[in-house]
């Protein structure tokens, strides 16, 4: 028995990371690989029986399974998020669950044939959209506008309200009393809002209380924060059935939002937690299904999957954004947009195993039904959204903006050459008067400390793929550096050199948390400051004829200062930031017509462009 609940569990995680691994690499949909993986290894092969692996541990297991990936969710929602769209997220958790649960419910008994009692449940299961989901899809596309914060803040909300409402109307079909089952989704959602406001917000606000006054050494943080989640997620339950995801979800959310206190350390520790449990949750879900089962679905069953892309969904969406300020584009990609996901799978199988094991033999048919609505809705939409969100026009370009921490007078004048040349830029500073200098030439700008975590979530990165640090203060830069790593990939940090001696920099930190050394030739930020207090200016020169960075360089490198290369390509420009790394002793880059060079030099020299040999 502990040989094969040890085999067991390797199996879920190699299939699960397995399956992982293999939708990374052809860029398909990993939960689709998942599934796969758990039908093969269960009702296919045989190789794992996961309910007698579990037996009566299957519920509980799976339910803190889906309650740390719910608390990982509510870490990654900011409040700021919310600023023009907190109405549209509002009704889509209320007028669209509501409008969603009645037409499924209706569609349930007219195409599938199932009782008002089946189908009340499939309703309440089927009102979740999958974040898990949602979120690789939306990464993917890069869309525009707001679209993406509204999916995700419905989807990860969504998610707990729906297996509350599936856990009422269990209780109700097991009581026989669907007389009052109104008022027992009233109290049931009271009850279950109440506890979580007072479990999640307590916990989390407890949590974050600890972190800010260092009452819990940092070795203690993760660990502690999965013990109140599952601590939490348990009492909430035991008072209130399944009231516990809400309750974690909101904890989350607290943690996320507090205005003092870095969570970074703990949302990675859960992220990589929660690729883990979702990988083998879904492979022990997939394992549990009957092929026979399948074959109770046809043509109806096939319908009512399309009515729910095509009617359900669009109409929730409708209801939901009367007013809202979106437009038309927008509301039809949300409306285009509802795949479900591992909580739908992992409700549908605790409910239907319990209603089966109570006599209704009739529940067999939700699991595999569930299940196909989850292939059918991330198939359709994984496939069809990255070409729509083209036909709508909102997707952005790569990001080829730059944010500048420092604005002092060059960078400004280098952001005002860049953003007449169409390159998005972004002045980050907490010098009042810099960043004044900054707004009264129409620069976008973020007045706060390049540490606060509050100023790095509100900074809007949606054009922006390049951060440049040119403060004087060599250690500002370095941390600035740090903190976009994440954000931007190292090639695209850069930093420049400190007045001091170049080894200086590499002093500061280990090499992959410093930025790129600006410019050519070898600079300094007392070099630039000088020479533009000097009379030296930011200029720029069109590229008359082919030739190549290397060329130019060594043409002009004792007259100028190489800083940006800015490309015409037609639709929007892109840009190369000129780095000391480049090679100038082969011909790295090629420069043309089409292409603007921004550098610093004394007003009456022009530079020199020679043709490519």
């Amino acid at each position: 028995m502990h040989d094969t609940f040890l085999t067991t569990v390797s199996l879920l995680f190699v299939l699960g990371i397995g399956a992982q691994w293999v939708a990374w690499r052809l860029k398909l949909p990993s939960i689709l690989l998942l599934l796969l993986a758990g039908i093969l290894a269960g009702p296919v092969f045989g190789i794992i029986n996961t309910q007698g692996f579990l037996g009566s541990a299957f519920q509980p297991v799976v339910s803190v399974c889906v309650a740390i990936i719910l608390f990982e969710g509510g870490l990654t929602l900011r409040f700021s998020e919310l600023k023009d769209t907190h109405q549209t997220v509002r009704n889509l958790l209320t007028i669209g669950v509501f409008v969603t649960f009645a037409l499924i419910t209706l569609l349930a008994q007219w195409f599938l044939g199932l009782d008002f009692r089946l189908s009340l449940l499939l309703g309440a299961i089927l009102v979740v959209t999958g974040p898990t989901v949602i979120g690789p899809i939306l990464r993917h596309l890069n869309a525009k506008g707001e679209v993406g914060s509204i999916l995700k803040w419905e989807g990860i909300l969504n998610d707990p309200f729906g297996a509350i409402f599936s856990v009422i109307i269990y209780e109700a079909i097991l009581a026989g009393d669907f007389a009052e089952v109104g008022s027992l989704l009233f109290v049931g959602i009271f009850k279950s809002v109440l506890l979580s406001l007072v479990f999640g917000v307590a916990g989390g606000w407890i949590l974050h209380l600890l972190m800010k006054r260092r009452l819990l050494p940092d070795f203690l943080h993760n660990a502690l924060t999965l013990t109140f989640v599952v601590g939490s997620f348990t009492l909430s339950n035991t008072l209130q059935p399944d009231s516990g995801m809400l309750t974690v979800t909101l904890m989350g959310i607290v943690l996320a939002n507090q205005k003092h206190g870095d969570v970074d350390h703990i949302l990675e520790f859960k992220e990589n937690l929660r690729v883990l449990i979702l990988s083998s949750l879904f492979v022990l879900l997939a394992s549990q299904l009957d092929l026979d089962d399948f074959s109770l679905l046809n043509g109806n069953a096939i319908l009512f999957m399309l009515a729910l892309i095509f009617i359900v969904r669009p109409l929730a969406v409708i209801f939901s954004t009367l007013n809202s300020g979106l437009t038309w584009r927008e509301k039809l990609f949300l409306a285009w947009m509802a795949p479900r996901g591992i909580v739908a799978a992992a409700v549908v199988s605790i409910m239907s195993f319990r209603l089966m094991d109570m006599g209704y033999e009739s529940a067999n048919t939700l699991i595999p039904l569930v299940f196909m609505v989850i292939i059918i809705t991330i198939v359709i939409y994984g496939l069809t959204t990255p070409l729509l969100v083209k036909v709508l026009d909102l997707q952005n370009e790569k990001p080829t903006g730059i944010v500048f921490l420092g604005a002092n007078d060059w960078s400004i004048k280098t952001g005002m050459t860049l953003k007449e040349l169409g390159v998005p830029v972004l002045f980050l500073d907490k010098n009042a008067a810099n960043i004044r200098n900054a707004r009264m030439r129409s620069l976008r700008n973020r007045k706060g400390n390049i540490l606060s975590e509050r100023v790095m979530n509100d900074l809007d990165l949606n054009s922006i793929g390049h951060f440049v640090a040119v403060t004087d203060d060599d250690q500002v830069n370095s941390l600035g550096c740090v903190r976009f790593a994440n954000t931007f990939t190292h090639h695209n940090i850069y930093q420049i050199r400190p007045g001091t001696t170049p080894e200086s920099v590499d002093e500061m930190a280990p090499d992959p948390l410093i930025g790129r050394p600006l410019f050519l030739p070898t600079t300094t930020t007392q070099d630039v400051s000088q020479r533009f207090s000097s009379g030296w200016q930011v200029r720029q020169g069109d590229v008359p004829v082919k030739t190549t960075l290397a060329q130019v360089f060594r043409a002009n490198q004792n007259q100028a200062i190489l800083m940006f290369v800015v490309h015409d390509n037609g639709n929007s420009p892109t840009v190369t930031i000129i780095s000391e790394e480049d090679n100038v002793d082969e011909n790295t880059l090629p420069l043309g017509p089409k292409d603007s060079l921004i550098y610093l030099a004394q007003m009456e020299t022009s530079l020199t462009f020679p043709p490519i040999d």
